[in-house]
């Protein structure tokens, strides 16, 4: 699990870069639940399960995701974003 600091953004307090690695094991979550209102351009990060993948990345409660596997998040419902998310595991388990 890396934690890097997004070097294109540095001059903007706030933005970080946080890489979550894909577990092998489709039974094993990344450790966190995103919400998004209707108000809300971007989902965030509603909670962080203790000890979890997240936690170890430096993802924390209250932060916005802007992307996932590379797809801007703008508007997407959670159950989109998670659509996502499975989609960049599934590609990872099979290689794709």
């Amino acid at each position: 699990m890396e934690s890097q600091a997004c070097c294109e953004h540095d001059d903007v307090p706030g933005i970080r870069l946080i890489i979550l690695n894909l577990p092998e094991d489709e039974g094993e979550g990344l450790g966190f639940r995103l919400t998004r209102t209707l108000w809300d351009p971007y989902p965030w990060v509603h909670d962080v399960t203790s000890g979890s993948r997240a936690e170890s990345a430096g993802l924390k409660a209250g932060d916005c995701l802007l992307q996932a596997d590379g797809k801007d998040l703008l508007g997407l419902p959670v159950g989109q974003v998670a659509g996502i998310m499975i989609i960049a595991l599934y590609k990872k388990a099979n290689r794709i």
